[in-house]
């Protein structure tokens, strides 16, 4: 049960706001009607509601405006708005990444492919990483800096190699029978492939 406190506080903050609501419906009362849409309404209560609603309708248009604008100069921006879930992954503008599930060294992982939604074909497939798909889509969504996509798959590939690398290795060392030494030089092995794969991811992050 809340306090007296807590209960007096509360009744404040609704006190309030409940005399900000009555200001501000006063003030949309005494103002006139802001277009022709609502100028007939002759009820001060409801031609204040109207005020309101307008100047929201009003904002928000900006606002949209505003960010399509801005999208044009901000590519995170307009990668942002024009991205959205979809069915089999992530549609972005006219491209889809598609999620897959494959099996590689008997152990399943995603994979992702780029495909042109305009002409059902795939451009890019066998991606590991998502981040590698989100960058090279970039660059098609742009039309800029595309050169870049062949360095970008190549990197994702020495990523796979450096997973598989690494899980060889982990499958090795769950072997009952390893010498110390040769525990020794598969553990060494793993990390040097793990390595590899964070160095690979870094990369790609460093391109989106």
């Amino acid at each position: 049960m809340a306090s007296f406190e807590e209960t007096q506080a509360m009744a404040d903050i609704l006190r309030n706001l409940q005399q900000k609501t009555e200001a501000s419906i006063s003030e949309a009362k005494s103002m006139p009607a802001e277009s022709e849409r609502i100028s007939h309404i002759t009820n001060p209560d409801t031609r204040a509601m109207a005020n309101i609603l307008e100047k929201l309708e009003t904002s928000t248009r900006k606002t949209a405006a505003n960010l399509v604008e801005a999208s044009d100069t901000n590519s995170e921006l307009k990668l942002a708005m024009n991205t959205s879930r979809s069915q089999s992954g992530v549609s972005v503008d006219n491209f889809e990444i598609v999620v897959e599930k494959q099996k590689i060294a008997n152990m399943t992982k995603n994979f992702y492919s780029i495909k042109d939604n305009a002409t059902d074909e795939v451009l890019y497939s066998d991606l590991a990483l998502f981040e590698s798909a989100m960058s090279i889509v970039k660059r098609l969504m742009l039309g800029k800096q595309t050169q870049d996509i062949g360095r970008i798959v190549e990197i994702d590939q020495q990523y796979t190699a450096g997973l598989l690398e690494s899980y060889d290795y982990k499958s090795k060392l769950k072997s009952t029978t390893l010498t110390e030494a040769k525990i020794d030089v598969y553990t060494t092995k793993q990390g040097l492939a793990t390595e590899k794969m964070r160095i690979a991811k870094l990369k790609i992050l460093k391109t989106l």
